[in-house]
């Protein structure tokens, strides 16, 4: 077996490795595995068939670029750097975060309190955003770190529910998250971005690729498939007329399109395996910040918190679609039912939602109250 074909072959596997990982934690957890035993074991397995898959999209595209390939992979690993130093930065700014006012200073209480109930001595900040959507929010790196909380969300939970959520978030910070996120997702994002220009500039070249004499007829009005597609027929009679055998302009386009188009949905679609893999890990590593909340606070007001966010989005999007979080589309994926039979988490390939950040409230109550009934005397 070559290079390439271990690369492919180690693609599949993190796809549908982090897919299966999520199933298998709740089955051990529901046959007795201590939950943050499991959640961490976990962890480590979607870790590494995470990195098997970007090392192969990183191998990948950088194979486009032949003889320039240092240049782009020296991009690639800056790229990594500038956004782990600049990202808590860059999203503080955009969230418009602010210090909390007099009558929010509370949080900054409940917030050391906890650090010292989990003994963690670093610096945290604490911001305040002006949003009514409940939701709250960490970020850092080695020099900065910070716990935004949406005002929305003082106004939806009550003072215990709240604290909870901020000893879910200290657990974000204590476990790292945020630089995990940035150093597993920097290259399938980037890559996907170049996949998505790639798709976009076919677009472009197709919509201008018809001939004068039927733009009239042809307004571009059917988005890209059909400027695409278009391309793909202009690509398709490349030779004029005359049969001299040479490429007219709009053939020209034709074919670049063609290409620009391919390139766009192979580098996307390799870009995919990595994501779902760093989605998977988001998932998992939610589980692990739930259990840290429970462990802080000796309660399980994160679970009560949950359902009120849950709550009021859900009604949100009821009301008024527009104004609600986007959520994520549950993403396309086959896993051979005999599989899932054999080892016993058909039940639970329902909580695996490969295109989510987060895992259903569902499976987090399932975890939580697990871990709660084998651990009571230690809360």
């Amino acid at each position: 077996m070559n290079l390439w074909s271990l690369i492919y072959l180690g693609l599949i596997v993190s796809i549908f490795g982090s897919v299966l990982v999520g199933p298998m934690i709740y089955l051990g957890i529901a046959r007795g595995v201590n939950p943050l035993r499991a959640v961490k074991v976990g962890t480590y397995l979607v870790g590494a068939m995470m990195l098997i898959g970007v090392f192969g999209i990183a191998v990948l595209f950088l194979s486009f670029f032949g003889f320039m390939w240092m240049h782009i992979l020296f991009a690639l690993l800056l790229g990594l750097v500038l956004q782990y130093l600049l990202a808590p930065y860059l999203v503080l700014g955009s969230a418009r975060a602010r210090d909390p006012k007099q009558s929010e200073r509370w949080l900054l209480s409940e917030l050391e309190n906890l650090k010292k109930n989990v003994n963690y001595s670093k610096k945290v900040e604490l911001k305040i955003a002006d949003v009514d959507i409940p939701n709250a929010f960490a970020v850092g790196n080695a020099f900065k770190r910070a716990i935004v909380v949406h005002t929305g969300l003082l106004n939806v939970l009550g003072r215990e529910e709240v604290r909870a959520v901020l000893a879910h978030e200290l657990g974000h910070i204590a476990n790292r998250d945020s630089a995990y996120g940035i150093a597993t997702s920097f290259i399938p994002y980037a890559v996907f971005m170049v996949g998505i220009t790639a798709l976009a500039t076919a677009q472009l070249i197709a919509s201008t690729a018809s001939p004068e004499e039927e733009q009239d007829s042809y307004d571009g009005s059917t988005g890209f498939a059909g400027h695409f597609m278009r391309g793909m027929e202009i690509g398709g009679m490349a030779y004029d007329d005359s049969g001299s055998g040479s490429f007219d302009d709009s053939g020209f386009k034709g074919m670049a399109a063609i290409l620009c188009g391919c390139i766009g949905a192979l580098l996307a679609g390799l870009a995919g395996a990595g994501i779902v893999s760093a989605l998977s890990f988001s998932r998992i590593r939610e589980h692990l910040a739930d259990l840290y909340s429970v462990r802080a606070t000796g309660t399980t007001d994160v679970l009560e918190a949950l359902r009120k966010i849950e709550a009021v989005i859900s009604s949100t999007k009821q009301v008024s679609p527009e104004n609600a979080v986007p959520s994520l589309r549950n993403f396309f994926y086959i896993v051979p039912m005999i599989y899932s039979e054999i080892f016993g988490f058909t039940r639970y390939m329902k909580w695996s939602k490969p295109a989510l950040t987060h895992p259903p409230l569902e499976a987090r109550e399932f975890v939580v109250n697990n871990f709660v009934s084998r651990n009571l005397r230690k809360i």
